[in-house]
């Protein structure tokens, strides 16, 4: 409608690609996220449903800490650049999601569709 308030998050979610051992399946009904560190549980089931529709059956969160070392000065610092600190979310989800297929992995036939449907 016009003039209607829409409420848009200031919030990144990134989606990853799960692991999955060597010689086991994939599973579709998981998938995992990288976060910011003040991103809750809640925030997450909230802004999967209001966003996408996408609903979840459960959420496991991890912080990921980057390595610290003492600096010449005797503080501590977060270590090198290449180290981030980021929380990972992963979602139980009740349909199952699968990864669009990379250029490489399909038929020429799909490729060509895919490049026409993008132009």
């Amino acid at each position: 409608m016009v003039g209607e308030k829409v409420y848009l998050p200031n919030i990144i979610f990134r989606l990853v690609p799960n692991f999955t051992p060597p010689g086991k399946a994939y599973n579709p009904y998981k998938a995992t996220f990288r976060i910011s560190q003040s991103v809750t549980k809640t925030d997450v089931r909230a802004y999967l449903a209001a966003m996408y529709g996408v609903q979840t059956t459960y959420i496991r969160t991890d912080n990921y800490f980057a390595p610290v070392r003492r600096a010449w000065n005797g503080t501590w610092v977060r270590a090198g650049r290449s180290y981030h600190t980021y929380k990972r979310a992963v979602v139980g989800l009740v349909e199952p999601f699968y990864y669009p297929m990379m250029p490489e992995d399909m038929s020429k036939a799909d490729r060509e569709a895919r490049e026409e449907s993008l132009d």
